[in-house]
């Protein structure tokens, strides 16, 4: 079968040229696309959802639509790489002040998946296994703002989540240097 028989038959199934990997027969996998009887089959769910309870489904239809529009607002999608860049940087300081304070014995790591990593290996080791973990969640989070809206509003709620993190530790970290100058 030749390439353009190949792309025949696969646009004739339903499919188009830009579900099929580059260099390649094969369709992309649904988690690459979203295939338009998903959207059918979202939109049909909603409809039964809103025909059963309609004032509950109109009341979440309302405060989900109004958080899209504030999440449209505050992190549009020009700026999701910047705010994972900084969310980067909160999660790479949250693990070298907590680092810090293990080594001054102020803090104890309460995660207990992390102490079982810093026991076998080390606290250093540990901590980057920590860091490195949120790092890969981060990457997936930030991977699906770019595509859909409802994952910015999860990077917006874990941006302030991380946010009062680090202003623990800016707190924590300039008491730190203001006794030992003292």
């Amino acid at each position: 079968m030749t390439e353009a028989d190949r792309s025949v038959v696969h646009e004739s199934a339903g499919g188009s040229n830009d579900d099929v990997a580059p260099g390649s027969d094969q369709p992309l996998p649904g988690w690459l696309r979203d295939p338009e009887w998903l959207r059918a089959m979202r939109r049909r769910r909603r409809a039964r959802l809103a025909a059963r309870h309609p004032r509950v489904h109109g009341w979440v239809n309302g405060v989900e639509a109004r958080f899209g529009r504030m999440v449209d607002r505050v992190v549009p999608q020009g700026r999701v790489d910047g705010l994972a860049l900084v969310m980067a940087s909160m999660i790479v300081l949250d693990s070298t002040a907590t680092g810090l304070y293990l080594r001054r014995g102020l803090a104890v790591e309460g995660n207990p998946w992390v102490v079982a990593m810093m026991d076998t290996y080390g606290d250093g080791a540990g901590l980057a296994v920590r860091a490195g973990w949120s790092l890969a969640v981060l990457l997936v989070i930030r991977v699906g703002a770019v595509r859909d809206r409802r994952f910015r509003g999860v990077m917006l709620v874990a941006a302030a989540g991380l946010s009062l993190i680090t202003a623990v530790h800016l707190a924590a970290l300039g008491w730190i240097v203001v006794t030992n100058l003292g």
